[in-house]
């Protein structure tokens, strides 16, 4: 009989010196070790475990099973992966670390006005920097662009970072009808920051790029491309169409003639007074806000899909909720988990919602279809009293409300399902209620 003692399992002792070398690699270097890349990996430990595990039991030099230190130690992996995960999807909820700090003690600024350079109308101007602001004022009618640098070197020293500051550069490139300013930072991307103050004339396109920095624009009449991987962007008064793409921030675009497109990942989103087309395309936070855009509104989530033909009113939408005031039709959505209220919204209306409120309240008599669906919850429509419709609605386990004759309509009831159809005047457009675990209110909204 063998009665030497098992050795231990060396996963233990092994997860803790990876996850202690990689907490000890981001104190010192946070440019290398990224708490979203650490949400994306972090299952290659269960995997490491997996593998040690099943050399330990073939060698036969490790405990047979799974000890409760082991069970413990899984336990906490999974759930703090699972937290990095989810904090890594959610920019607007939860803020782990700060990617745009910088690991060093001592910082120094500098300045420095560009050669004054002269762009043709319609010149495409392309200003890119690693960390930065870039500010454009384009209500200059002159054909000039000024160009001033704003440096913030960083080192543990204050002579290595005036260094740093003065020793980031930016690379112009200039031809017929492009002129490109390119940043590079002294020491690498998190020794300097490197931000454009430019004056130049409106009557330019623009393509902006900053991975860490806040982009602001007024006054540019072509067409304005920015992306930002963490920061804030804002335009004001474009004579064209504007394109925003962020990785983490909030977006702010009003006065724009053109269409604005607004993609990636963010916080809140603010588009106003466009008289184009506006595109959110993307996971953000909120809250989402939108008015007066003439040709209407697309938003498109992981789990909401939204078209609106023209906007003379707002919308808002968040994590709970999706408001909507004075919209024309057609009007289709898809969503879940949202508490839905729309008021006077004319044209063709269709909500398909799951498990939240649906109250539509109409100024006007319909004209088009409406058909409203909720997987789980209630479901409520108001009508001025002079309405003509033709109505089918049906609720499971839950009751039919109405404030319509009694006699226009046919009722049933059965095992605790409520049905009801019929008609109101000639010649009216189609109405379809139907839902789940909710009752349904057919109202008069005067």
């Amino acid at each position: 009989m063998n009665n030497y003692p098992q050795r231990r399992s060396i996963f233990g002792p092994l997860a803790l010196l990876v996850i202690g070398t990689l907490f000890l690699i981001h104190n010192f270097r946070p440019d290398l070790i990224r708490w979203n890349l650490l949400g994306t990996w972090w299952p290659l430990l269960l995997i490491l475990w997996g593998v040690v595990r099943l050399v330990e039991n073939l060698s036969g030099s490790g405990r047979r099973g799974v000890s409760g230190g082991e069970v413990f130690l899984l336990i906490i992996l999974v759930v703090a992966g699972l937290g990095i995960s989810t904090a890594s999807r959610f920019p607007g909820v939860i803020h782990i670390g700060d990617d745009d700090d910088f690991p060093f003690h001592e910082s120094a600024e500098a300045s420095e006005d560009l050669p004054v350079r002269t762009v043709a109308p319609g010149s495409l101007v392309r200003l890119e920097t690693m960390r930065g602001d870039i500010t454009v004022d384009g209500s200059s009618d002159e054909k000039q662009v000024h160009v001033i640098v704003h440096k913030v070197g960083y080192a543990m020293s204050d002579d290595e970072a005036k260094s740093r500051a003065t020793g980031s550069s930016v690379n112009v490139q200039q031809s017929e009808r492009e002129l490109s300013l390119t940043a590079t930072p002294a020491g690498g991307r998190n020794s300097a920051r490197v931000s454009f103050e430019v004056h130049l004339p409106k009557n330019v396109s623009l393509d902006l790029r900053t991975s860490r920095g806040d982009i602001r624009v007024s006054g540019i009449t072509g067409n304005v491309a920015t992306n930002v991987s963490q920061g804030n962007i804002e335009v004001h008064d474009a004579g064209a169409d504007v394109r925003a793409d962020i990785g983490r921030g909030d977006v702010r675009v009003t006065d724009a003639t053109g269409n604005v497109h607004v993609s990636g990942k963010g916080s809140e989103i603010e588009i106003a007074d466009v008289k184009g087309a506006a595109t959110i395309d993307g996971e953000f936070y909120g809250p989402i806000t939108a008015r007066d855009v003439a040709q209407g509104v697309r938003f498109v989530s992981q789990h909401t899909d939204l078209s609106i033909a023209g906007l003379p009113g707002r919308i808002t939408v968040d994590s709970g909720d999706l408001n909507v005031q004075d919209a024309a039709g057609p009007f289709i959505l898809t969503t879940r988990d949202k508490e839905i209220n729309l008021e006077d919204v004319s044209g063709r209306i269709r909500v398909d919602n799951k498990r939240g409120r649906v109250a539509v309240r109409l100024k006007n008599a319909p004209k088009d279809e409406i058909a409203l669906t909720n997987d789980s919850g209630l479901i409520e429509l108001a009508m001025p009293s002079k309405s003509t419709f033709d109505i089918t609605a049906a609720s499971r386990s839950g009751d039919i409300e109405n404030e319509w004759s009694d006699s226009a309509f046919n009722v049933t009831k059965d095992k605790g399902d409520s049905k009801l159809d019929g008609k109101v005047g000639t010649k009216g457009p189609k109405i379809t209620l139907s839902t789940s675990y909710g009752p349904i209110r057919l109202k008069r909204s005067d």
